[in-house]
């Protein structure tokens, strides 16, 4: 696990308790409670108070535990949770307790993910549930399931379906042959786009 951009160590320990959130960042406090639950880990008597802060990167966090209280502040949901995640892994670590330290954090990059391949080896589903508190608990932002190895698609929510084609068709509101050519742009595939006689099949997108 990578550790934070900068933490500075207090002395003493506190015991996260009642959270008193921004309103915009409730669904992330109720999170991290319904997963301490999970975690077995009791709500201690130290106050956890949760802010807004336009000067936090976006997706990071500071997390200020001293003095009987500990304060979060993030500029997004992103960042809260992760800051949510990093108090339970400092409880699960410490017996319940976190330090007294300042934290300061941010990612690295925008896509941190997990993939699964459900295509050639199947889990059940109770499984797959364990995997997003795995994603939420390590701070992973993707999930990808890999349900197939063909290049079609299908979503279960919408029931939308088709190739690879079709797919950035109809994000970006492109004809068949432009979307071959955005394509062919963005992955560098070096096809030779004023041929367009077969080239739709000619396109492979891993």
């Amino acid at each position: 696990i990578p550790r934070p951009k900068k933490t500075v160590e207090k002395e003493g320990t506190l015991r996260p308790g009642q959270i008193e959130c921004d309103a915009r960042f409730g669904a992330a406090a109720s999170a991290y409670e319904e997963y301490r639950e999970k975690l077995g880990i009791l709500p201690g008597t130290d106050k956890v108070y949760v802010r807004f802060a336009d000067n936090v990167a976006p997706g990071g966090y500071v997390i200020d535990a001293g003095d009987g209280e500990i304060t979060l502040l993030s500029s997004d949901n992103e960042g809260c949770n992760n800051g949510f995640a990093t108090l339970l892994q400092l409880s699960v670590s410490n017996g319940g307790a976190v330090p007294a330290m300042t934290i300061e954090d941010q990612p690295d990059c925008e896509y941190r993910g997990l993939m699964i391949d459900i295509a050639r080896i199947w889990h059940p589903f109770e499984y797959l549930l364990r995997y997003v508190d795995l994603c939420r608990y390590y701070k992973f932002s993707y999930l990808h399931l890999h349900f197939t190895d063909t290049q079609s698609y299908y979503c279960f929510g919408c029931q939308a379906h088709g190739d690879v084609i079709k797919l950035v068709q109809e994000l970006f509101g492109l004809t068949p042959i432009e979307a071959v050519k955005q394509i062919n742009s963005d992955f560098a595939l070096g096809l030779d786009v004023d041929k367009p006689r077969n080239l739709a099949k000619s396109v492979t997108v891993e």
